[in-house]
């Protein structure tokens, strides 16, 4: 029971936690602190510790001293007696095993403190200075279920500890810069408002002329794109054929040298900055986690706006700043988001793999793969650790599978497909409605039997070509307008279901 925190994903715990205020405010006290005033006086020693001094002399040898009960006035005597030592380091010893070292400032020994600048993680140094016993006196909560809860994760793993303090800050920063999005209604059609459209981007760089700017669009759809749920127009950015990394390297290559150089030194820049938003961490490995995502939105967004062009990406390159292809990237991710906080109300007739996709993007892990392109990572299954990603490039498309399937639910019938969601996936039970449609002309999948899938494939598929027959096409047709007329859809809902029926019946053909 004690290690049940310990088991929960930590996105999920710390969300879990900031329906505390409390808690909220206690990770934004300890993200606050700053590094100078944390470099505290040495007789503020974590509880449980064992203490020593080991003290370098000047001709190279070592010798450690222990400190009985963690008191340093003998040390401070002790060091104060020597002007020749060379140098000085306090060890701690933690009850949880761990071994830290911390050097003495030269000339402080009458006011030793903890130099802590060796910590890259600000929330682990914090963590380690005032120990699993110090840290909520230091910082306290009052609520004492909170207390407990939190207490029991110091105790078993106060590195874990410090990895949630910087999942609630990620999260509760973008709560505070998303303070309009509320919980979205399943019903409301997928339409962005706020968001510039790719054409309009484009236009901001210069990369369209001014006869056309008049003419674009402002609800967040390029034109030509597929269109959405109830009649909207697809907020879903239709992203370049050409690999992202290959036109940033090829695009880069083509500029002057000096102007590489100003490039390089905003992409650093960048990287800190991404990192300070992330929670303030620069271990290593964070400090990678950030550079890959600005990586990532710096290659869509040069892609996007460039359309795939290496002469194009050139300009870009030498006349924008990196932080305005950075933000276009962003947006791109940011649209596939609001589209994927509109399906997830759908959960119940999505199967494992869709939701997955979704809870991916709501809070996107973007990044680069080993060959340098773009990958959304995906959360880890239940009962695993293992995480996957997919490529951002393909998962437009797969967020427009999802949307139709939703759109042709909601003209069947949300009951008739979700009682079935627990022994088949989506594409399944897409046959079967399908199947049951130009066999009987009615969208029921508890009619469809197996049998029936192998019948509907020896009367309408044919061997010579291995796809169906216009017979079946006519069949699927008629019935999909019954269904339009029953339910009123608008034109866009019906050719879109019509499309992903058409698609779904090419699948059964090529797993004939």
């Amino acid at each position: 029971a004690n290690l049940l925190p310990l088991l929960i994903q930590l996105d999920d715990l710390a969300a879990a936690l900031l329906t505390e205020p409390e808690f909220d405010l206690h990770c934004h006290a300890v993200g606050g602190t700053d590094l100078d005033d944390l470099s505290v006086h040495l007789e503020r020693i974590p509880g449980g510790a064992e203490v020593f001094v080991k003290i370098i002399w000047p001709d190279g040898t070592e010798e450690e001293v222990p400190v009985p009960d963690g008191d340093l006035s003998e040390v401070q005597r002790y060091l104060a007696d020597y002007e020749d030592i060379a140098a000085a380091t306090l060890i701690l010893l933690g009850a949880d095993g761990k071994v830290r070292e911390f050097p003495i400032h030269e000339g402080n020994v009458d006011d030793l403190r903890l130099d802590l600048r060796d910590f890259n993680d600000l929330a682990y140094a914090i963590v380690s200075l005032y120990g699993a016993d110090g840290l909520l006196r230091e910082f306290p909560i009052r609520d004492g279920r909170l207390r407990r809860l939190l207490q029991t994760i110091l105790d078993h793993d106060p590195e874990y500890y410090a990895q949630l303090i910087h999942a609630a800050l990620r999260i509760s920063d973008y709560r505070h810069n998303h303070p309009g999005e509320p919980d979205l209604l399943c019903e409301d059609p997928i339409l962005l408002n706020d968001l510039l459209s790719v054409e309009e981007e484009r236009a901001r760089v210069g990369l369209v002329p001014e006869q056309q700017e008049s003419g674009l669009q402002t609800v967040g759809a390029a034109p030509g794109s597929e269109p959405a749920i109830n009649g909207q127009h697809s907020a879903i950015p239709r992203l370049p054929i050409q690999r992202s990394g290959e036109l940033m390297r090829s695009a880069m290559g083509a500029l002057p040298a000096a102007r590489q150089a100003e490039l390089s030194q905003e992409l650093q820049l960048l990287y800190l900055q991404e990192a300070a938003y992330a929670g303030g961490s620069f271990a290593l490995a964070d400090l990678e986690n950030a550079a890959s995502r600005v990586q990532t939105y710096l290659q869509m967004g040069l892609s996007g706006l460039a359309e795939g062009e290496t002469e194009a990406a050139s300009r870009l390159l030498m006349e924008q700043r990196l932080r305005t292809l950075m933000e276009s990237g962003a947006r791109q991710v940011e649209r596939m988001r609001q589209v994927a906080l509109r399906l997830l109300p759908w959960h119940e007739v999505l199967d494992r793999q869709q939701v997955r996709l979704l809870e991916g993007l709501k809070h996107p892990d973007v990044g680069m793969d080993e060959g340098g392109q773009p990958v959304l990572r995906l959360p880890s299954l239940p009962g695993t650790r293992e995480r996957t990603s997919v490529p951002l490039e393909a998962v437009p498309g797969q967020l427009e599978a999802i949307r139709a399937w939703v759109t042709l639910v909601k003209a069947v019938g949300k009951e008739r497909v979700a009682r079935h969601m627990s022994e088949q996936d989506a594409p399944l039970l897409a046959r079967r409605l399908v199947v049951g449609a130009i066999l009987y002309r009615r969208w029921e999948p508890d009619l469809v039997e197996p049998k029936d899938l192998e019948r509907c494939r020896e009367t309408y598929l044919d061997p010579a070509t291995g796809r169906f027959s216009a017979a079946a096409f006519r069949a699927l047709a008629e019935a999909t307008r019954d269904l339009t007329v029953k339910r009123k859809l608008q034109p866009n809902a019906t050719e879109e279901i019509a499309r992903f029926l058409a698609a779904t019946l090419d699948q059964i053909a090529a797993t004939a």
